[in-house]
């Protein structure tokens, strides 16, 4: 019953509190009022009932233990972590916030219902107040990080099918009809588009101040970030279903078509050099420390020099995605077999291996020496810290 009057008080200041607000950029403010978790420190998630002592043996302890809210039957479907905001969305709409430093509860909000498609929730300092942008792939919620009530909700012009790479008040989507298409804050609308030959379906990426994007067709385009002028086309023999990676100089493309393939974003109609495997690559490769990270099915996870894509090492027991960095050591999990690995950046020796069987995904706080976030498909979500 106690929950049940906050939640209406919560949903009674909200509207008062949206119900004073004017148009924002011709959108028009609606969504879902924010319950307020005061006094909570649990939602309706499972509790993560991951092995404490497999986290141990890769350099952690865990610090709390948090419960976004879910609705039945529902799945997490993002999990977003910095320094400052632990955010969770599951399939139902119901987005959480949790205190980084407890796992308490901060609040919820239900945007819409489990048929909406979301592609991506961020952080974001919505004029002056600190806000979390969540974007569906009709329009944008900025939810203000401290209460969850709506600030503002924009259309977008057209139908997105990837998160947005944010260049101060511009966001740049992917769309299903193959524009990468920027989209203005300040004025609500669409500010620029370039269409390709086909959908978009992940990125795009921010590279030394051009925006690059990969169609489903192989065609790339490299464009300046603010205005969209076009700085060059490629084409590769497939899409991506990873975002491409900025790297020191280059930009690098983890493609079906079997290959790795790394171009200048100043001047990408010819590649500077592609590295060939067996199988179409689908696992989010990294760059770090001169080097790009690629889990590939025939030769496990290799590291390849980013100026020339020269072979520094594999290890064909490793596969996954390089989630972070800890004590040095590079950390990685595979969603697949929901195992975790520590190994050495410069050799790819092994050092730990342990199995996390109810553990769904894992998230740094940092990517170097940060705090790791794990969490189940029922919602749970728990936070680990160095363990000496």
């Amino acid at each position: 019953m106690a929950r049940k009057l906050i939640r209406q008080l919560s949903c009674s200041l909200a509207i008062a509190c949206v119900g004073s607000l004017a148009l924002l950029g011709g959108a028009l403010l609606a969504g879902g009022c924010a319950s307020v978790g005061i006094g909570q420190s649990k939602g309706d998630a499972k509790a993560l009932s991951a092995d404490d002592e497999a986290f141990g043996e890769i350099g952690f302890r865990r610090e709390w233990s948090g419960f976004p809210t879910m609705t039945k039957n529902g799945r997490v479907r993002e999990v977003y972590v910095d320094a400052n905001n632990v955010v969770v969305q599951e399939t139902g709409s119901t987005v959480s916030y949790l205190e980084p430093s407890t796992g308490r509860l901060r609040w919820d909000n239900r945007l819409g219902s489990a048929l909406t498609k979301y592609v991506s929730i961020y952080p974001y300092n919505w004029r002056g107040t600190a806000a979390v942008l969540v974007s569906s792939e009709s329009d944008v919620h900025a939810l203000q990080a401290d209460t969850g009530n709506l600030l503002a909700r924009q259309n977008l012009a057209k139908v997105v099918s990837t998160g947005p790479v944010i260049v101060g008040d511009i966001a740049i989507y992917g769309t299903a009809g193959g524009e990468v298409m920027a989209h203005s804050f300040t004025t609500g609308a669409r500010l620029w588009g370039h269409d390709l030959d086909g959908p978009i379906q992940a990125g795009p990426t921010y590279v030394h101040g051009a925006v690059v994007g990969v169609a489903d067709s192989g065609q790339i385009v490299s464009l300046e970030a603010i205005s969209g002028t076009l700085f060059g086309l490629g084409a590769i023999y497939d899409g991506a279903v990873t975002a491409p990676v900025a790297g020191d100089m280059l930009f690098f493309v983890a493609s079906l078509d079997q290959s790795v393939w790394a171009f200048d974003p100043g001047n990408p109609s010819r590649a500077i050099w592609r590295f060939q495997t067996s199988r179409p690559l689908r696992v989010q490769p990294v760059a770090f420390g001169g080097a790009l990270l690629v889990s590939t099915t025939d030769r496990g996870l290799v590291s390849l020099d980013q100026r020339n894509g020269r072979v520094q090492w594999t290890n064909d027991e490793v596969q996954g995605e390089v989630v972070g960095v800890h004590d040095g050591r590079l950390v990685v999990f595979n969603s697949e077999t929901r195992e975790a690995f520590t190994l050495s950046p410069t050799s790819g020796v092994v050092y730990q291996r342990v199995s996390l069987p109810t553990v769904a995904g894992i998230a740094f706080d940092r990517f170097v020496d940060g705090n790791l976030y794990a969490w189940g498909e029922g919602g749970g979500v728990a936070k680990f810290v160095t363990r000496f």
